[in-house]
């Protein structure tokens, strides 16, 4: 017992030390793996308490979306790239807070006196902050001006934007809340949805009246738009690339049956858990479709988590041959429409 006890002792690290070696890892991976994931994995491998997860993850998150930006200021402000790389590779025998705190005085820097990489993908990659491999697909698909927009939006600090069950009291649930917030325009489509004028509150959403009750949810506006357009009245819908649940959830309270499909069968674990919290019943596939017809079935395909790049720091990076991704969309939706 002291043997374990001593052991886990050695293995507990603080929020920062946590979000370096996250951070080390992340780098030597070259981006390819989402940083929620490399972070996930950090965190199962040591003890920590819950308030030491969330501080780590904000640290990390934060970092993680815009690194090579980071990176390339600090180099550019002490003019030793090398002394900045070899900070972060050391990993626990260095001091993250100096680290951290030279990073987010680079986060302030006046881009406009900075001279940025010759090559047009990694000088967007650096000045915005989104993924190299991310902003070469946008290069490829979008051209240089609409990819520019594109990539600095995606690496903007998102609004915080709640989604109001629909069995709940609107009114109610935003006068309860004891923050200032703002309902989106009309013409968004989101009549459930609730913005946070200043952001995350101190303590994390989950520290407002109504979460623990489950009367919100956090949800994009724009994602909330795409259900409100499902519309409802129907018996039984598929969400086929349901991932996580954002749309399902509220799916599941508009019919009576919601079958939930994804290639990644370990988000539908998450799936099922969030879909309890909310008292909602689902039906999760086993990464293989039913045999059966629906009143709606809803494909977003396919998604490569772009939409929370500003939020998490993460994207899933295609793992197929390019131009293989279109093709991938149309097979699904093909099998959505067989579904119907």
């Amino acid at each position: 017992m002291l043997a374990f006890l001593l052991l886990s002792c050695a293995q507990a690290l603080n929020p920062a030390a946590l979000a370096r070696e996250a951070l080390v890892e992340y780098r030597a991976n070259e981006e390819r793996i989402a940083p929620d994931k490399v972070l996930a994995r950090v965190l199962r491998n040591n003890q920590c308490t819950d308030s030491e997860r969330r501080a780590a993850a904000e640290s990390f998150l934060g970092t993680a979306a815009r690194l090579r930006r980071y990176e390339w200021l600090c180099r550019d402000i002490q003019g030793d790239s090398e002394e900045v790389a070899a900070a972060l590779l050391r990993a626990r025998d260095e001091d993250a807070e100096e680290v951290a705190a030279t990073l987010l005085r680079a986060r302030d820097e006046d881009r406009t006196t900075t001279e940025w990489p010759s090559d047009p993908n990694e000088r967007l990659s650096v000045e915005s902050g989104a993924p190299l491999w991310l902003c070469a697909r946008w290069r490829r698909d979008l051209g240089d001006d609409e990819t520019r927009d594109v990539a600095f939006a995606s690496t903007s600090r998102g609004p915080v934007t709640l989604r109001v069950r629909d069995d709940a009291s609107f009114d109610a649930v935003e006068a309860s809340l004891g923050v200032r917030t703002e309902r989106p325009p009309p013409n968004i489509g989101a009549p459930r949805a609730l913005t946070l004028t200043e952001g995350r509150p101190p303590g994390g959403v989950w520290a407002l009246p109504g979460w623990d009750e489950a009367l919100f949810e956090v949800q994009d506006a724009g994602s909330q738009a795409i259900v409100e357009a499902c519309g409802d009245g129907f018996d039984s819908a598929l969400d086929m690339c349901a991932g996580n649940g954002g749309k399902s959830i509220p799916l599941a309270a508009r019919c009576r049956e919601l079958w939930c499909h994804d290639v990644d069968t370990e988000r539908l674990k998450r799936l099922r858990a969030r879909a309890k919290r909310a008292g909602v019943s689902v039906q999760c596939t086993d990464g293989t479709l039913p045999d059966a017809t629906f009143d709606l079935v809803l494909v977003d395909a396919p998604c490569s988590g772009s939409g929370v790049l500003r939020r998490l720091g993460r994207t899933m990076s295609f793992d197929v041959a390019d131009g293989d991704e279109e093709d991938l969309a149309a097979r699904l939706t093909v099998r959505g429409t067989q579904a119907l």
